[in-house]
């Protein structure tokens, strides 16, 4: 008989814990994937409050580089991303959470240079396009699903109505190589894909828009996703990831599964394909 293998190793250990001051729940925590010169640095949010953390390489250390509290004792944020200005390249902070404004600070300067409001409810999450770091979605207690230009100030599509989430979304997640599509899932249990290619132009216009200007932006609507199920888990789904072409979802009901639309003709359009438990 073979020798036996010697069983794997598990190479990673604990280095750190950090407690914050404020002692409520961290609901988010989230490294800077936006901007290459940053990418040791992470942010985290919790209570009213957001911090700004440097990984050090000595001693696998910590230290805290910026906070900001909001001055409104009951707001309360959810999320929060990095983000960078295309025009100058300087490194943007976005937060979000129970008041529904997505408020944008200015990492140098260390203050909130725009505030963006629209949704009827507070936001859950927020995630910047990877190819035009000036568009951000923000998902909703509202239903909806928002597609923000943080440069020009401009709501650009809201996806949301008849084949839109029938509760509060809770995560969403943008394809990593096509552009105009994206991932959303919620407290309806559904898992929905959105693909938006048609209104290609609408979205760069956006980006060159003037918020001067005296006309309002031509704000897009979609009521129907590409692909939408409940199929996938039975309870809320409160976390959903792109993996290539797959897609890895996660459910209160701490279950993660791999998983991809059915592509058989043959079986409801709701069907799903299940990789990997």
């Amino acid at each position: 008989m073979p020798p036996k293998r010697p069983a794997k190793q598990n190479n990673y250990k604990l280095t750190r814990i950090i407690q914050e001051e404020h002692g409520r729940p961290i609901y988010n925590l989230q490294f800077n994937t936006c901007d290459l010169r940053y990418t040791h640095f992470f942010a985290t949010v919790g209570s009213n409050r957001a911090t700004v953390y440097e990984c050090l390489e000595e001693d696998c250390n910590t230290r805290v580089v910026q906070a900001y509290v909001d001055e409104n004792k009951n707001e309360s944020y959810f999320s929060v991303v990095f983000g960078v200005d295309e025009e100058d390249g300087t490194p943007l902070l976005l937060i979000a959470g129970l008041t529904g404004l997505i408020k944008i600070i200015d990492v140098h300067e260390g203050r909130m240079v725009r505030c963006l409001s629209g949704h009827g409810n507070s936001i859950n999450d927020l995630k910047v396009h990877p190819r035009y770091p000036s568009l951000v979605l923000s998902a909703s207690k509202d239903d909806s699903v928002r597609l923000w230009n943080i440069k020009t100030c401009v709501l650009v599509l809201i996806f949301a109505g008849a084949g839109g989430h029938r509760n509060e979304v809770l995560s969403v997640d943008w394809h990593p190589s096509d552009d105009w599509k994206f991932v959303s899932c919620g407290m309806d249990n559904t898992i929905k894909i959105w693909k938006f290619s048609e209104v290609e132009a609408v979205c760069l216009q956006s980006l060159s828009w003037d918020p001067a200007s005296k006309f309002s932006f031509p704000t897009k609507y979609r009521q129907h996703p590409e692909f939408s199920s409940a199929r996938v888990h039975s309870n809320y789904v409160d976390c959903v990831r792109w993996l290539g072409d797959l897609v890895l979802s996660k459910s209160v009901d701490n279950q993660i599964l791999l998983w991809r639309p059915e592509d058989d003709n043959k079986r409801p359009k709701d069907a799903v394909r299940v990789v990997q438990v």
